[in-house]
This record gives C-alpha cells, sequence and structure tokens, in this order.
C-alpha cells in the first residue's frame, strides 16, 4: 500500500503499479464537466462529503498547464466519456491524497515461501558446484599421481 501526498510520489506510485485513488471534494461544476481541463469555478458550491476517483495518469496542455487524468464512477456520459481532466498547476488538487494498493497474485505467506524455496534452491545449486570442483580436483589429484608414480617406473627402469 502507499499513501502518497506530494504531486512527485503520486507520479512515481503510478508509474511502479498503475493507478492511484484520489480523494477530492466535489463542486457543483464537477458535475457538468464535459471536457477540457476542469478547474473550479469562483460561483462553483462545495458538495457535503468526499468523491473519489482512479488517477490513472498526467500531462501537460499547450499552455504550460498540469493536469491528472482521473476516470470517474458517474459513467461514460459524464465527462470525456468517463475521463476528466483535472488541472494541478504544480499541486495536486487532489484535496486528501492519492492511496494505491499493489494487487500480488499469490498471499504474502506464499510469496515467502517461494523466495526461501528459491533461496534454497540456489544454495543446494551453489553447494553442488562446489561439491563438483571438489570431485574435479581430487581427479587430477589422482592423474598427477598416477603420472608421477608412471613417471618414475619409467625411469627406475632405465
Amino acid at each position: 500500500m502507499c499513501l502518497a501526498q506530494e504531486v512527485d510520489g503520486i507520479k512515481k506510485e503510478i508509474l511502479a503499479n498503475g493507478p492511484v485513488l484520489g480523494m477530492l471534494h466535489p463542486y457543483t461544476d464537477l458535475l457538468t464537466y464535459k471536457e477540457g481541463i476542469y478547474q473550479r469555478t469562483a460561483d462553483a458550491f462545495r458538495f457535503q462529503g468526499n468523491h473519489v476517483v482512479k488517477v490513472v495518469g498526467w500531462d501537460s496542455s499547450a499552455d504550460g498547464g498540469a493536469y491528472w487524468i482521473v476516470q470517474n464512477s458517474w459513467g461514460t456520459d459524464w465527462g470525456e466519456d468517463g475521463y476528466a481532466k483535472i488541472g494541478s498547476n504544480g499541486e495536486t488538487t487532489l484535496d486528501f491524497y492519492a492511496l494505491s494498493f499493489a494487487v500480488y497474485p499469490k498471499t504474502l505467506a506464499e510469496y515467502q515461501a517461494d523466495e526461501a524455496a528459491q533461496r534454497q534452491q540456489a544454495e543446494e545449486m551453489q553447494n553442488g558446484d562446489e561439491l563438483e570442483n571438489d570431485i574435479d580436483q581430487i581427479f587430477l589429484d589422482q592423474e598427477e599421481d598416477t603420472s608421477a608414480s608412471f613417471e618414475e617406473g619409467i625411469d627406475q627402469e632405465l
């Protein structure tokens, strides 16, 4: 789980683990958003409660303004086919935070057991390599002894 509050932290989390959840206060003009970069207007008033959106990315506009790309839960009739560009101007404009959960295909216990098994297998392979090297050295030593004995035998015969 990641809890990021700064712009760079949110971007890093999106790159590392995919979309994050962002919470914001909904204003009346968010309901009528259709396209472009959403910026709250001065005459909009705030609804009670909070609203959660899925932050899928970010970009910048031609004039240099930054924005978050979010997917809303209000259906494809809202915004740009269910998505919006929420202006950030260097701030998150997500009123509280971005939250992400990394999803793993295994439980933590299964993951740890697999890691332990892989470490054990690597150790066994390393030990096997060392044993093989030891056996090779024994044969090399025996060959040297045999060669030396053979050469001594020839020298004695001569």
